[in-house]
C-alpha cells in the first residue's frame, strides 16, 4: 500500500492533526468521522486519484487523548489498514 497517512504535530495548538487519503477512507467507509475534507492539498492531485476528487481527511487528536477524537483516527487507520 505504501504510504496512506501523515502524522503533523501543531505543538502550539497541542494537537496532532492525522491525514490521510479521501478515497481510502470512503472505500473503507469511515470518512463520515473526519473532522476536516481536505481538496487539493498534498495528498493527491485529481489526475492521479482513482475517484477523480483530490480529497484528503483529516482527524484532529489532543496530545495525549485516549478519548473520542483518538478512537475515531484509530478505527479509521485500522479500517484502512484492513483494505490490504
Amino acid at each position: 500500500m505504501g504510504v496512506f497517512g501523515w502524522v503533523r504535530e501543531l505543538k502550539r495548538e497541542d494537537l496532532f492533526k492525522i491525514e490521510t487519503y479521501g478515497y481510502l477512507g470512503d472505500r473503507a467507509k469511515v470518512s463520515g468521522l473526519a473532522d476536516e475534507v481536505k481538496e487539493g492539498m498534498h495528498f493527491i492531485s485529481k489526475k492521479k486519484d482513482p475517484d477523480g476528487n483530490g480529497t484528503g481527511i483529516v482527524f484532529n487528536v489532543r496530545k495525549g487523548s485516549h478519548g473520542e477524537d483518538y478512537q475515531k483516527a484509530i478505527k479509521t487507520l485500522r479500517a484502512i489498514m484492513a483494505l490490504r
